[in-house]
């Protein structure tokens, strides 16, 4: 504990920091790993992306995800505790250099304003990798009332958010949402909400399509090939 905390006022304390971050998401097919180098000591430092990878998801972890009401408290704490361990080795394997980690773990229920629950135990990786881990991003903002999510808006506004221009930013994940981003002059907030189901659908879709031999539209190539529904278009559209 101690070693972490004097990490900690050293990362404070420095110009340029490494930070690896992870996370699986409700696809539950892959774990994403980025390494990314912050300069600087303002709100919104310069950044360089490092490297960046996708490690497949064993099938148990990503079979249990799919189902995660049917655990028991016990399967689904052992769950985490394995999940841990296995981020752990995948981030030993990468052999690069960082000096924090940031851990999203996988979600398995999320009810604002009642409860939410990310599982992965930090505690392998900040022990065996010797590095500070940051975890569990939604549970205090669900506390104080908030919906936990979704998580995207802050990288949105660090990338996309302009000095003259409005900017909405669509994330198709899991569940989809939407960032509306006023500019920079303007004091209004930033706004964000979910806006229901996105790649939960398409890889259901394209599962069902193909009976199993494709779990998900990679680079969108089949979708590339449709017509768009004109008509359903125009509906949606009109849709306030």
């Amino acid at each position: 504990m101690q070693n972490s905390l004097k990490n900690l006022e050293k990362l404070r304390c420095s110009d340029t920091v490494r930070i690896v971050g992870m996370m699986t998401g409700t696809s539950a097919d892959g774990l994403d790993l980025c390494l990314v180098e912050f300069s600087g000591t303002t709100r919104f430092p310069t950044f360089e992306v490092l490297e960046s990878t996708t490690c497949p998801l064993p099938s148990h972890f990503s079979d249990a995800f799919k189902r995660p009401l049917e655990l028991t408290v016990s399967t689904a704490t052992n769950l985490s505790f394995r999940l841990g361990e296995w981020y752990a080795n995948q981030l030993i394997s990468t052999k690069w250099k960082f000096d924090l980690i940031a851990s999203h773990g996988q979600t398995l229920v999320h009810a604002p304003p009642q409860y939410t629950l990310q599982i992965g135990e930090p505690g392998f990786m900040a022990e065996q990798l010797k590095t500070p881990v940051v975890f569990d991003f939604r549970s205090q903002d669900v506390v104080l009332g908030g919906q936990g999510a979704p998580l995207i808006p802050v990288v949105d506004e660090f990338l996309f958010r302009d000095e003259t221009e409005v900017r909405a930013a669509l994330n198709i994940g899991g569940i989809a949402n939407i960032t509306l981003l006023p500019t920079k002059a303007d004091s209004r907030p930033i706004i964000a909400w979910d806006t229901g189901p996105g790649n939960t659908l398409i890889d259901r879709a394209m599962a069902t399509w193909t009976q199993g031999a494709e779990a998900f539209d990679r680079d969108g190539a089949q979708a590339r090939k449709g017509v768009v529904n004109q008509t359903l278009l125009g509906w949606l559209n009109a849709n306030p």
